[in-house]
This record gives C-alpha cells, sequence and structure tokens, in this order.
C-alpha cells in the first residue's frame, strides 16, 4: 500500500476553506486514477481520466511515498511521475489492482493522506526488481529495521539501515525475539521494506503492528528474520556468531509474547500495582493474612500461570537465556512491562507450594 500525500491546499483556492463532506471520496476517486494511469502507462496523461487528475493537481503539490524506501525530501510532481515511470520501465509486465482504498482527511488544515493497498497482476518482474533485495553488509555490521512514519497497524512499511558496531554507546537499538509459529495457519505475511515487498513469519507480522498501534514506533528494531539475509550462508553464519553481543548491547530484549487474551490486562495490571507499591519487596513481606490478598493472590496466580504456558517462555530464544532481567521487556498486545517488574510479581505473589518458581526456572 502506498501512502499518496497532498500538499496543503493554497490558501487562494476555496476548497481549502469550505471542503464538501465528499472530500475523502473525491481523494480516494481521483488517487485511483493514478494506478489505472500507472497500468495504461499513460505518464503523459492524455486520457480524459488522467487529465481530470492532473487539474486537481496543485502546484505546490510535494510527496512522500514510502515506496521510496528511507525518508527522502518531498519531490515536486514531475519527480514522483518520473519515479513511477522508471519503475514501469524496469517490470513492464507488472500491472497494479486496487485491494481496498482509505484516507485521512482534516479539513481545517486542507491536508489529505490516501492510502492504497495494491497487488501486482499479469506475473512478476522477472528480474526481482519488485521484491526486496538485501544490499553488502559490511563485517561486524548490522541490520535494524525502522517504521516508516506512514506505518499503519495494518499496513507495515519500514526501512533497514546499517549499524557498523552495534557494540559502541553511540549505537541504539531493540532485539524484538520472538517464538516461530508452527502452527498450518500461520502463513507468512507480507510488509513493504525499502519499497519492496518482503515476507516475514507471523508472528513478527503481529508484533510489529502491535508496535505500530500501541508502542514506540522511533526506535530501530534488530529483526532475526528482517535483518540478515538468511539466504547468503556467509552472512548467516557470521550474523549468528553476533547474536549473543547484539542481545548483550541492545537497550532492550523484547520478547513477543503474542496477542493479548482476556488473562492479560490482569497480570500487566498485577505486574504494575506490584513493582509501583513494593518494589523491593521479598515474599515475606507479603500480607498472607489478608483475605482480600489472598484472592487478588490467586487471580494473579492464574494469570501468572497463563503469561508462563506461552510458547515464547519454552522457545529456544528463551532457553538459551536471551532474556536479560536487566534490559529485557515482555509485549504482549498493547501490554508491555519490564522483566524485573514480571519477576518480582512472579516472586511475592506466589509461594514456594505454587510452583511457578520451579516452572519459571525450568524455562529461564
Amino acid at each position: 500500500m502506498d501512502p499518496i500525500y497532498t500538499a496543503p491546499t493554497p490558501p487562494d483556492t476555496p476548497s481549502a476553506h469550505d471542503q464538501p463532506k465528499g472530500t475523502a471520496a473525491q481523494l480516494e476517486r481521483l488517487s485511483s486514477l493514478i494506478i489505472h494511469a500507472h497500468n495504461e502507462r499513460d505518464f503523459d496523461f492524455r486520457s480524459n481520466e488522467a487529465q481530470e487528475l492532473v487539474t486537481h493537481i496543485s502546484p505546490l503539490w510535494k510527496g512522500e511515498i514510502d515506496t521510496n524506501g528511507p525518508p527522502q525530501r518531498p519531490i515536486s510532481w514531475a519527480e514522483q511521475v518520473a519515479a513511477w515511470k522508471k519503475r514501469a520501465e524496469e517490470c513492464p509486465d507488472v500491472h497494479f489492482a486496487i485491494q481496498t482504498l482509505s484516507s485521512e482527511v482534516n479539513e481545517r488544515s486542507g491536508v489529505a493522506k490516501v492510502y492504497m493497498e495494491m497487488v501486482s497482476l499479469r506475473g512478476a518482474c522477472t528480474a526481482g526488481k519488485m521484491k526486496f533485495q538485501y544490499t553488502y553488509l559490511q563485517k561486524g555490521s548490522i541490520r535494524v529495521f525502522r517504521f516508516s512514519q506512514y506505518c499503519t497497524p495494518t499496513f507495515i512499511h519500514g526501512w533497514l539501515e546499517h549499524l557498523p558496531d552495534c557494540s559502541k554507546e553511540t549505537s541504539h537499538y531493540k532485539v524484538l525475539s520472538y517464538c516461530p509459529d508452527d502452527t498450518d495457519s500461520a502463513e507468512p505475511k507480507a510488509i513493504t521494506l525499502n519499497g519492496r515487498s518482503f515476507v516475514v513469519p507471523s508472528p513478527i507480522w503481529y508484533a510489529l503492528s502491535a508496535i505500530a498501534e500501541h508502542h514506540n514506533t522511533g526506535d530501530a528494531y534488530w529483526v532475526d528474520s528482517i535483518s540478515i539475509n538468511h539466504g547468503d550462508a556467509a552472512e548467516r553464519n557470521e550474523q549468528t556468531s553476533l547474536v549473543p553481543t547484539i542481545e548483550a548491547h541492545a537497550d532492550q530484549v523484547l520478547a513477543w509474547l503474542g496477542p493479548e487474551d482476556e488473562q492479560t490486562k490482569t497480570v500487566f495490571e498485577a505486574i504494575r500495582k506490584r513493582a509501583e507499591s513494593c518494589p523491593y519487596a521479598s515474599l515475606a513481606d507479603c500480607d498472607a493474612g489478608d483475605k482480600h490478598r489472598v484472592a487478588a493472590d490467586e487471580l494473579e496466580q492464574s494469570a501468572v500461570r497463563s503469561l508462563l504456558a506461552r510458547k515464547y517462555f519454552h522457545s529456544a530464544a528463551a532457553r538459551r537465556g536471551v532474556f536479560p532481567e536487566k534490559n529485557g521487556v515482555l509485549l504482549c498486545g498493547r501490554f508491555r512491562c519490564e522483566m524485573a517488574s514480571f519477576l518480582h510479581c512472579q516472586r511475592t505473589s506466589t509461594g514456594v507450594s505454587s510452583g511457578i518458581d520451579g516452572e519459571l526456572a525450568s524455562v529461564l
């Protein structure tokens, strides 16, 4: 999906002050004409439909389209058309069909965003130019994923940048750790990476979607399935040897536990309350004689057990100890907490007889 951004309507244009209620529908219809012109290779905009589109393009039009890769300077309409034309020449057999179309319109400022999710038709680009291709990675460097500012929870867009030395204090990034989903329904899902289609494991797509919707998209993320070119054996082996260093020097190691369920809010709320009320309390400090506290503890124990039953805690990542207490973070849907807070809640809300200590020790 390519978001198409229009510059603010010029002040002397009446529609800037009093846009009709059908502005969104009109913008979506006009934007779809771009795909029609592309499929017809009408980059001179000679057809009647294309002429209608051109009449609505402001002389001040500036575009920022994330299929161009990392953020660039806003470009003019002529520059954007030239970019589309070049891509059509690279892949002459590729045409597009719009699957979904939506928009965000701020009529007061005169600024709008139109989102189009598209699929290619009539074959693929034989040279592979519509698919993402890795660039050479210097030895000792790593790649990190950054979200495009136009990314949405439904349509994941971003780009890769290289960090020459992840151990430097000036290198800031987070590691996204996950457990591969081996269910039959877990089909890979596509994101847009550096302006090209890129397929990722289903759990990674949902993790990125949750981050886009609820968490920080301004950070850089190291993700095994995205950051490493697994098709290059030499790079894969070299990067695999760097994994302990990458995780040790990350600002945070995020453990994606999966989407939230009915017990997620309970356990994360319990973690937060315990961390705020008694951050250094020991098990002996708990008031086991308070009936209400015992009832709450039972609920917490059930929620903690539910969390520990998630596949991540039994994954290879957890077993090799990549989830340190000092910079580990649990991520579950919209909820997150520090690993230290989770361990504190686990230690102070469950007794030895509960078996939780043993369960945690067996997987971490």
